[in-house]
């Protein structure tokens, strides 16, 4: 999430769009085809993977990302009802499933819920050494959520002095009730909700990802 409302509305709305017009309430999974599209013999859904990842593979992470930013847990439902519809299938051809069973670890363990609270934003008022200090905090949490490999993370930022903060914190459950502490950028980990301790050392943040042990025991 990159903190901007607008992003997320949008994918918002084309969530409602893919409910809408693919989503099967009968079985579950994704149509690939638009329920108003011309009459077909077959209207196939899809959840092999191809050098092109299936769209219901896909789209059972972009439900739980949303999900979690949205706290929309219909969308988690969707995502296991397609688990359900094509688990059988990945079973028996894993090497055929590989972006499904991406969705499906990511389903089964659940997400990294991952929000960073601050000063963000590079501006005229990091001019102040205090400000500058504060974005070097930012910078440096930042690099070790994105520089890593958590591929079952979501992200939520938020810069109190950005205009839309305070519907951020309204739309997006992870980020109600952080603030920023002793006013350092900080980082809280979650899982379903449920927070470590919010931290602003780069360490302490690779440590509560699970980073530290993988990196010390690589040759």
């Amino acid at each position: 999430m990159s903190g901007r409302l607008r992003w997320l509305e949008e994918a918002e709305r084309l969530m409602a769009t893919a409910n809408a017009y693919y989503w099967d309430e009968a079985e579950g999974g994704f149509f690939f085809t638009a329920s108003d599209h011309e009459q077909l013999i077959v209207r196939s859904k899809l959840g092999s993977d191809n050098a092109i990842p299936s769209g219901n593979s896909v789209m059972i992470m972009n439900l739980l990302r949303l999900g979690v930013l949205l706290g929309r847990s219909e969308f988690r439902d969707k995502a296991e009802r397609i688990v359900s519809l094509f688990g059988g299938n990945a079973a028996q051809s894993p090497f055929g499933h590989e972006r499904f069973l991406c969705g499906l670890e990511a389903w089964h363990e659940g997400l990294q819920e991952i929000a960073i609270v601050g000063d963000l934003d590079d501006s005229p008022a990091m001019e102040k050494p205090t400000a500058r200090k504060s974005l070097a905090v930012a910078t440096s949490l930042l690099r070790v959520v994105y520089e890593s490999y958590l591929p079952n993370k979501v992200v939520a930022l938020l810069d109190p002095s950005w205009p839309e903060a305070g519907r951020l914190t309204e739309r997006v459950p992870l980020l109600a009730g952080k603030q920023a502490v002793r006013g350092k950028p900080t980082a809280y980990i979650c899982r379903n909700y449920a927070c470590q301790s919010p931290t602003s050392n780069p360490e302490a943040l690779r440590q509560q990802l699970g980073l530290h042990n993988v990196q010390s025991e690589a040759p």
